[in-house]
């Protein structure tokens, strides 16, 4: 598996290489100065790193939510990011944190299933326990993704299937639905 990250801008080329011309110098000149060299060196190659950790940090914050970055549900990331401030679901991956939206405005609830008892063993029982669970937390949208965390979930086919949940995007395995109320799973 590998994954590609949204690409350097070209502005913060001619800073990168600064940086580097800097360090080096700054190596160059504490091998062969003595002591006062070093102590002179701390302060630019500081000011440097600085600098550096801004270029760094103003990218990531920029470019953390570019769809072809290499992760598993970009389409998915992309379409609730452009909907903030909502709430969503997601199902079946750990891959959650792009769903907070780039200003963090998103609620995303990571539901715990409901308890199992002897009575709720039957899939109909089962369906409107996660049905009532779903309903009382109140989502905006449903992502529901393949591939993902082996903990129970509601059946694929209740959710995508349900005739509440209006699928708005598809892509490789996941599913992005937007909740119509009231909001009914598809249960046998």
């Amino acid at each position: 598996m590998s994954f590609a990250f949204a690409p350097w801008r070209s502005e913060d080329a001619g800073l990168a290489v600064i940086l580097v011309v800097v360090v080096l110098i700054g190596v160059g000149v504490a091998t062969v100065g003595g002591r006062p060299a070093r102590v002179l060196l701390v302060a630019p190659v500081m000011l440097a790193l600085v600098l550096g950790g801004f270029a760094v940090q103003r990218h990531y914050l920029k470019n953390r939510y570019t769809v072809g970055a290499g992760l598993k549900l970009d389409r998915a990331d992309e379409i609730i990011s452009r909907r903030e401030p909502t709430r969503v679901v997601p199902f079946n991956t750990v891959q959650f944190y792009p769903f907070f939206g780039p200003s963090f405005a998103n609620e995303v609830l990571v539901l715990d299933p409901p308890a199992v008892s002897s009575r709720s063993s039957e899939a109909p029982v089962r369906c409107r326990e996660w049905q009532r669970l779903l309903r009382a937390n109140d989502p905006a949208f449903v992502v529901y993704a393949d591939g993902g965390v082996p903990v129970e979930r509601p059946a694929r086919a209740w959710v995508v299937g349900s005739p509440s949940l209006r699928v708005i995007a598809r892509d490789s395995g996941s599913v992005v639905a937007a909740v119509t109320e009231p909001l009914r799973l598809n249960c046998p």
